[in-house]
Parts: structure tokens; sequence; C-alpha cells
């Protein structure tokens, strides 16, 4: 198999957007020049060798990976910005909230943040007793304590940081005040087409989430096709070969460590000769760097730019512990 190279800016360039999903204009402006220059070869890449599709929206400035995974790590998602440290991973109801905000900035682009709760308040209310929307109530009354309200404010408040990070929209105001002072004036600004271009799944409603089981809604989401979101479809497609390769090759670009024996065949892809030297091939093009065993590959970027993972937090710690170097080895 040959191997396939990326020019060394391309190859920073696809391991930022490994990381973040995004390259904007304006605040990259370099990333951005060099995917503009290479966009028909990281496209091609992206979607050649881990089925991921690459959007380049020129209008908006806005490059977008859009990462499809059945196997999700659970320690991944969005994160809260806060004043020190890392940030933890957004709750579901944030997660929800935000949706929700896109939902109401989709129909007005721009809008002040009274309006945005009192819209949001609104669909929640509508759904909230089904257990579809989380109960969203803002304003302390009768049963909603003063501490639930100003709850609820953080969560939407947190939801729209969210938004703001990702560069889909813009605050005129600090929305830390707004979580206090139920009197503040913020307003909201969106662009249509790149909330349009924010997901990446067919509709939800197409899709029927709400007539599923919780486990089943990733497979779903990530499915190419509506006749692919039946359960049945997704394991087939999952089992196949073609699904056992992206699943191997993504770990492999997306994680810190792969573990061969995760397969269910009994020779895993990565152990064949075959996925062994793609999946060195993608890491070699994307500048990574893969310490390989036969029961484990540890993944590593020397430039940083790819993982904020400072070391891998795999299952087996013992196979960690066996790729440290030691003046024995």
């Amino acid at each position: 198999m040959t191997q396939r190279l990326l020019d060394p800016d391309l190859a920073d360039a696809a391991r930022h957007l490994i990381l973040t999903c995004r390259i904007s204009s304006a605040d990259d402006p370099v990333r951005y020049r060099a995917v503009l220059r290479g966009r028909r070869e990281i496209t091609d890449f992206f979607r050649t060798e881990l089925g991921w599709t690459l959007h380049i929206h020129d209008v908006g400035g806005m490059v977008r990976l859009h990462k499809r995974r059945d196997d999700v790590p659970g320690d991944r998602g969005p994160r809260l910005q806060r004043r020190s440290g890392r940030g933890e991973l957004a709750p579901a109801q944030v997660l929800v909230l935000a949706a929700l905000v896109c939902e109401q900035l989709w129909r007005r682009p721009r809008i002040s943040l009274r309006e945005l709760l009192q819209s949001v308040a609104q669909v929640c209310a509508a759904e909230a007793a089904t257990g579809r929307l989380p109960a969203f109530r803002i304003v302390a009354a009768d049963g909603v304590s003063k501490r639930e309200a100003q709850a609820a404010r953080a969560n939407i408040v947190d939801a729209i940081k969210l938004l703001q990070m990702d560069g889909e929209i813009s605050v005129d105001a600090d929305l830390d005040r707004a979580v206090t002072d139920e009197n503040a004036e913020v307003f909201i600004t969106a662009d249509r087409d790149s909330l349009a271009n924010k997901f990446a799944s067919l509709s939800p409603t197409l899709l029927s989430l709400s007539d599923r089981a919780p486990s089943q809604h990733v497979a779903t989401l990530t499915a190419i096709s509506l006749p692919d979101a039946e359960p049945d479809a997704v394991a087939q497609r999952q089992a196949s070969v073609e699904g056992r390769r992206l699943t191997a090759l993504r770990r492999v670009a997306d994680d810190p460590a792969a573990d061969p024996e995760d397969d269910p065949n009994p020779v895993g892809y990565l152990a064949t000769s075959t996925g062994r030297e793609r999946a060195l091939n993608i890491a070699a093009a994307l500048g990574l760097v893969a310490s390989v065993r036969r029961d484990w590959w540890e993944i590593t970027d020397p430039t940083g730019s790819a993982s904020d993972f400072d070391f891998p937090q795999g299952r087996k710690t013992e196979r960690q512990g066996a790729l440290v170097p030691t003046p024995f080895s």
C-alpha cells in the first residue's frame, strides 16, 4: 500500500481539526489558508481514510470536520469554560439547551437574551411533562425557588457560551452578569448558514429519536442514511470489513491508544498486515507517532496539537506502563 503523506502545513491543520473539529479564518488565519490551498487533498484524505466529512464554508470563513464514531469516548464532548482549569464536560441539560438555542436563532438570527429565555422556557414547558425536554423555569414564582431559577439561567448561559466558543454566534454584553441580573440587556446574533453547517446528522425528527431507546441514539445519529438508522442495519455495518476498518483507523487517528483486541473478530483489523500498514500510514500522514505492540497501540503527537491528553487513560494500566521508556529498554 502506497504511503499517503500530507504536506506539513496541511498535516498540522488536520491534527488541529481532529482535536477541535473547526478552524476559523478570523481566529486561525494561517491554518485556514493552509486548508484552502490543499482543500481537495485534505477533504479526500478524511473522506477516504476515515469516512469523515470536511466542510469548508467560504462565506463564513469556517472549516468544520464532522467526525462520525459509533464508539464515542465517554470523556469527550464540549467543556464549559471556567476561570481556571480545563473545565468540566457540559452536562446533558446544557447540550439540550444549546440545541434549543440554535432552533430559536434559526427562526430569529438576532434576539435578546430575555426573549430567548422566554422562548426556550415555553418549548420546554410544552414537552417537560413527557420527559422529552428538561424542565426549564427561569422565574422565581410558585413552586420555583430563586436558586432553581438562577441555576436554569446559568445553564442557558453555559449553552450560549458553547455556541460562542464554536464561533456560531456573537454576544454584545457580559453573559455572566445575566445569571444574577434578570434585567441585564444582552443581544445574541447568529448566522443561519453557520448554524446549518454545525450539525452533521440527519434531522432528529426524521430519525424519530424520541421513539428510540437512548442506547440507540449514537448509532442513529452517526448513520449516513435513513435506512441505515435501523438498529439491525447499524449492527451489520459495524461488523462488516469496512465498518471494522473505520472503527480501528478512527481510534488510531483520534485516540491516544487503541486496543486490537476490541475487534470482535478472531483476528482484529489492526492485527492484520493490511490493517497495520494502513493505520501506520495514516498516523505518518498526520505526523503522529505510533508505538505498536501486538496487543496495544499508543499514539502520540510530538507537536501537542492533536490531543489535549497528557498520557493515555486506557483500561489496562500495565499496557501503558510497558510503553514507558526505562534505562534498561
